[in-house]
């Protein structure tokens, strides 16, 4: 089993607290299914730290910070830390098996600082990985919160990954590693991504 030293989990923002073009009571199931994945990763991979990284929280002290459900029901024995960008504590990254999660896939997972590409193209991590049962979308690339909710006028459910999303939509991208539920695989970052 691959040891992932580090998770960072990106813009999970407090359900309660979202806008009205998303569907709150959606986002809160979805947070404890994330959780629940979330807590096994960190017990199969024994992960030592845990990266809250929810942009404008000013580190978990705002309204828009990381969801309750993670905070209280993830795992109480590993370490956990508000962080931005590498250069904060650079120890949680250097030569690290970092993981990448959170909302959403297609924008924030991947170009936040702590994000997959910025992870990947700048900072000598060991490898970067995420696992679709930590990661969710709204709808296909290239869409935007604002263009799913002018289709439809309907508050936005977010979906989790799947296996399938990381093999179809971002193909290019991954490399499937261990199992770590049937059929849910980690995910390691190639080096020859476009």
């Amino acid at each position: 089993m691959t040891k992932i030293d580090t998770i960072v989990l990106i813009d999970c923002y407090e359900h309660s607290t979202l806008g009205p073009k998303f569907d709150k009571e959606q986002h809160k199931a979805f947070y404890y299914e994330l959780t629940s994945n979330l807590s096994q990763l960190i017990k199969t991979c024994n992960v030592d730290n845990l990266i809250l990284s929810a942009y404008g929280s000013n580190h978990e002290t705002t309204h828009a910070s990381t969801d309750l459900i993670i905070k209280s029901l993830s795992p109480l024995d590993i370490a956990r830390h508000s962080m931005y960008s590498v250069e904060e504590n650079t120890s949680y990254f250097h030569n690290k098996n970092v993981m990448v999660g959170g909302v959403s896939l297609h924008s924030c997972v991947k170009s936040r600082p702590l994000g997959l590409r910025t992870l990947f193209d700048n900072y000598p991590v060991k490898g970067v990985y995420s696992f679709p049962g930590i990661v969710g979308f709204y709808g296909p690339v290239g869409s935007t919160i604002d263009s799913l909710y002018a289709e439809t006028k309907i508050p936005l459910k977010i979906t989790m990954a799947t296996n399938l999303d990381f093999e179809t939509q971002l193909h290019e991208h991954w490399v499937q590693q261990d199992e770590i539920y049937p059929h849910s695989h980690i995910y390691s970052f190639r080096k020859d991504y476009t």
